[in-house]
């Protein structure tokens, strides 16, 4: 009798199995449960939605401010469309103020910041086409002043 060699053969390579796309599944359930999930809650917001239209909402007007009337003594300047600051120059025929342009806007703030003080209140009357920044930028300038009783009033009449 023969006896097998001690080296070590290997066995005959197994034959893969060809796994067919067809196989593939997708489970049916829980993709249910998400499509019910998301029936319920597009049908609960667009309840809320119609709820919200129902809602009578009064905007305020502007005569039924809580603020207090502006004062006579308020200083006034102006400001143009075109980002210029205008100072009264005098009153013409019907009591009228007419302005004139300020050179240095900083400087004539100060200026009346020392003449009348700080305390007294400060009107800007600001043109309706002014652009937003020009505005901010002027009443930056009036707090670094030292103005804090600062007002706004926006006009169509130009200076």
């Amino acid at each position: 009798m023969d006896l097998p060699s001690p080296e070590f053969v290997p066995p005959p390579p197994r034959k893969r199995r060809k796994t067919r796309g067809d196989d593939a599944e997708v489970l049916l359930t829980p993709l249910i449960d998400c499509v019910f999930l998301l029936i319920v809650f597009f049908l609960v917001t667009s309840m809320f939605k119609r709820f919200e239209r129902q809602i009578p909402v009064q905007l305020a007007d502007s005569s039924a401010s809580v603020a207090e009337q502006p004062r006579e003594d308020a200083l006034k300047i102006g400001l143009t469309r075109d980002g210029f600051l205008m100072r009264p120059a005098q009153r013409g025929g019907r009591g009228v103020l007419t302005y004139r342009r300020v050179d240095d806007a900083a400087a004539h703030l100060k200026a009346l910041a020392d003449e009348y003080g700080i305390e007294r209140p400060l009107e800007v009357l600001v043109h309706r086409e002014t652009p937003f920044q020009t505005v901010v930028d002027t009443l930056d300038l009036t707090e670094l002043q030292g103005f804090r009783n600062v007002r706004t009033r926006v006009t169509d009449t130009a200076f």
